[in-house]
């Protein structure tokens, strides 16, 4: 009972981790495609 449970939260936070990983991800090249996109009309 309480393994299952345990094997279960522990599953959910790898998959929330994994998700804020890619959200961390997505936001660093969104990033770095408006830093990339204001150099290119500073210019």
């Amino acid at each position: 009972m309480l393994y299952g449970f345990w094997r279960r939260a522990t599953s959910l936070r790898t998959k929330t981790d994994r998700l804020n990983r890619q959200t961390a991800m997505a936001r660093l090249s969104l990033e770095g495609v408006r830093l990339l996109s204001h150099v290119i009309h500073a210019c």
